[in-house]
């Protein structure tokens, strides 16, 4: 048996000797490496049809995504406090008086365009304000109160793409509403003035994005749509009011939010 074995194994030995006859070299020939090495092509061939677009295709393609982007929908309201300047009747230059309001500002643009830019480019203003004022002796004295309603359009432009802030100047019409009332002695007669007046003025306009939430669909209450958001708006204006051959001077600003 021990005989057997010793046997088979060297010729198993013996085989293998025969069969490894060292490792192929490399061909010194450079034609065959040359014929042997893949050839890749310089660029891909172009596609010889190319797959028009569907019209549903075509128009998600070019539908601006700005109203997703931008949360707000551009409604305001906001309180104004200033200086009015009254144009002086009695030959001074004018005559500071403390001036408060409210303001509702819509920007409709962002309803009208799909654009990014237009979208920011113009709002319009409904506003009162109202100043008072109060001179005289305690035998002889007037009190009068000045009450502005404006409604003026407005264009603005942003400092930069979705910056919070602009530059804007507008130009409006309105009523100016001036009661008063003359005090002679004890005996007081009120009187009241009304003119047509032009608001024009200018300023900084800040709304800068203070709350963000996704607006949830009809359809799937877990796909998120459009979003809505809340903003701080606040303005830096010089707003001038022409009434007749008068012109009062507004210096100041406002807050509020934007929805």
């Amino acid at each position: 048996m021990r005989l057997l074995f010793f046997a088979l194994l060297l010729t198993a030995s013996a085989a293998r000797a025969q069969s490894d006859e060292g490792a192929i070299p490399y061909s010194d020939d450079a034609e065959q490496d040359e014929r042997n090495r893949r050839e890749l092509p310089k660029s891909s061939d172009a596609s010889p049809n190319i797959r028009e677009e569907t019209e549903v295709e075509s128009l998600e393609r070019g539908e601006s995504l700005a109203a997703i982007d931008d949360p707000s929908i551009g409604l305001s309201l906001e309180l104004i406090a200033g200086v009015l300047l009254l144009d002086s009747s009695r030959g001074a230059t004018f005559e500071p008086k403390g001036m408060a309001g409210l303001r509702f500002t819509w920007e409709w643009s962002r309803t009208v365009f799909s654009d990014e830019l237009l979208r920011e480019l113009f709002f319009v203003d409904v506003a009162w304000s109202h100043a008072a004022s109060s001179e005289g002796t305690n035998e002889i004295n007037a009190t009068s109160n000045y009450h502005y309603f404006s409604f003026a359009p407005a264009f603005a432009f942003p400092f930069g793409t979705k910056s919070p802030v602009s530059v804007y100047a507008q130009l409006g019409v309105g009523l100016s509403f001036n009661p008063s009332v003359v005090v002679i002695n004890t005996a007081s007669t009120p009187l009241v003035g009304n003119k047509f007046l032009f608001q024009y003025g200018g300023g900084l306009r800040f709304r800068p994005l203070i709350v963000s939430w996704n607006r949830k669909s009809n359809l799937n209450s877990d796909f998120d749509g459009a979003k809505d958001g809340l903003r701080l708006s606040f303005r830096l204006e010089l707003t001038r009011f022409r009434r007749s051959y008068i012109d009062d001077t507004f210096v100041g600003g406002s807050l509020g939010v934007t929805f």
